[in-house]
């Protein structure tokens, strides 16, 4: 009777620790990554999403793509966090951070007016222009 008490409460526990899907991931695939450290832009970089959150972020040839990713073609645009601001460090892209970010056609490095144009912005996962 204990064993069927037992395997009945923890049949019960893990009930809700099953297998729960990941949101939908997006790739952005090609831009410049300006990542808001400070770090230098990293070119034909991955920024990887789902849901409302960063998942990955950085070169290429080391971000793992999921084949059921939806892409966005981020070649010849630069990627930067959502409140960026070239002349000083604040909000960051990278694993685990907000998903809130820009897609520039101008570097901002060199054109930091090029903020208030953005081509596409994201805010928590979702693209909002």
């Amino acid at each position: 009777m204990r064993r069927i008490v037992l395997f009945a409460c923890l049949a019960l526990a893990g009930a809700g620790c099953g297998y729960a899907p990941q949101a939908p991931a997006t790739a952005i695939i090609g831009p410049t990554l300006i990542d808001g450290s400070g770090a230098p832009p990293v070119d034909d970089a991955v920024v990887l999403i789902e849901g409302s959150t960063i998942r990955a972020a950085g070169p290429r040839a080391v971000v793992p793509l999921p084949a059921s990713a939806e892409t966005v073609d981020g070649r010849g645009k630069f990627v930067v966090p959502l409140k960026f601001d070239p002349a000083r460090r604040g909000q960051v892209i990278r694993a685990g951070s907000p998903a809130n970010l820009m897609l520039l056609d101008r570097n901002p490095l060199a054109d930091p007016g090029s903020v208030a144009r953005p081509a596409a912005v994201m805010e928590n996962g979702q693209w909002i222009r």
